[in-house]
């Protein structure tokens, strides 16, 4: 089920680095399983290391094997493997079987990880795992909303259900999901991801939109020479066709004068076409408030 295809072509960038990832993973456990007291089959592998054996390349290899176990009397201290000792390993929504190996369901990985991930990084993995791409979506975020529901109450909670009224389905990347954050930490509205729409120019799916205002937002991620001249023939066709699109780079997130400069720009746009004037933050709101319960309630958008 979470096993991904072999020989993928290495220009489908994320989907390779994500097999490779993988297997990378599966190898270190078939390694240290040695390691391991034999007939222990309460032991499921848990955490970041869960998360990389899905395929999930956000964060950094690691010589370290975390695993998991339901009572503290059963924990192991043994090198390379850090053990846990969690609720809620007994759900069956808790448990999942990748290459064989016992390993914390994509729903349980996003609650571990939740107590020790910041707020932005914990949104990145739910956009990950949430992803539009077939072969990398592990969950929705129905799923993760019905895990959090079926658990007993557990230290990360509050961070979870915060990170929730951030993520959203069907995005491709991490960056893009960054640059979603900035605009809304800005005052920007919630924009369509990954639109899709049909034009006389041609079909197209853009990274964000505003579809009322005929506004989309691209983000470019320097890939292939092919496909940047593939985004740049569609952003003129839209141009030509009367939408206005918006190109962000990797600057335009990581600098706070770029960023700035962008949603300014957005925020024009949507003023002129939109109908209503979209009043900027002069600084980005902090995540935790912007994922206020309360704020998401008064703005009328929906919390799952």
């Amino acid at each position: 089920m979470y096993e991904l295809p072999p020989n993928i072509p290495s220009r489908q960038i994320m989907l390779s680095q994500a097999a490779r990832r993988q297997v990378d993973t599966w190898k270190q456990l078939q390694m240290a399983e040695e390691e391991l007291p034999a007939k222990r089959c309460d032991l499921i592998v848990s955490h970041e290391t869960a998360a990389s054996l899905m395929g999930v390349t956000l964060f950094r290899r690691s010589r370290k094997i975390h695993i998991t176990v339901g009572r503290r009397k059963d924990r192991i201290h043994r090198k390379p493997f850090v053990c846990h000792v969690l609720g809620n390993t007994s759900l069956e929504s808790s448990q999942a079987r990748i290459f064989t190996v016992p390993c914390a369901s994509p729903e349980a990985t996003f609650a571990q990880l939740s107590r020790t991930l910041k707020l932005e990084d914990l949104v990145l993995l739910g956009d990950s795992l949430t992803c539009r791409n077939p072969f990398l979506k592990r969950t929705s975020k129905a799923r993760l909303n019905r895990y959090l529901h079926e658990c007993d109450s557990f230290r990360g909670l509050p961070q979870c259900r915060r990170a929730l009224r951030l993520i959203q389905e069907d995005t491709d990347s991490p960056q893009e999901t960054l640059l979603r954050l900035r605009m809304l930490q800005y005052g920007l509205p919630l924009p369509h991801v990954n639109f899709s729409l049909d034009e006389e120019c041609g079909r197209y799916l853009l990274d964000m939109a505003y579809p009322q205002a005929r506004i989309g937002v691209e983000y470019n991620g320097r890939h292939h020479h092919q496909q940047q001249a593939e985004d740049w023939d569609r952003a003129n066709a839209l141009t030509a066709d009367g939408w206005t699109i918006f190109v962000a780079e990797k600057e335009n997130i990581e600098s706070t004068y770029l960023c700035q400069r962008l949603m300014t720009s957005i925020a024009q746009a949507l003023s002129d076409k939109g109908g209503r004037r979209v009043i900027l933050r002069d600084e980005p709101l902090e995540l935790k408030d912007l994922a206020d319960g309360r704020r998401w309630k008064k703005n009328g958008i929906p919390l799952d």
